[in-house]
């Protein structure tokens, strides 16, 4: 996490690691590719009105193939 300089948000980069499933699964992990980081926003609107949960399961999603 990192600050923005900005009272009202802070910058988040969040590592998401692959299940591996089948051989290519296990050929990703063994190269480092099972995982992807996502950076994204978040305010204190996001948290306030309830909606970060849903962002971040939404990033999640969109960082998996």
């Amino acid at each position: 996490m990192f600050t923005t300089g900005d009272a009202e948000s802070v910058e988040v980069l969040l590592q998401v690691e692959r299940k591996a499933r089948g051989f290519l699964g296990v050929f990703q992990v063994s190269i480092g590719l099972d995982e992807r980081y996502v950076r994204f926003t978040v305010t204190s609107e996001t948290v306030t009105n309830g909606s970060f949960p849903q962002q971040l399961q939404d990033l999640i999603r969109k960082s998996m193939p």
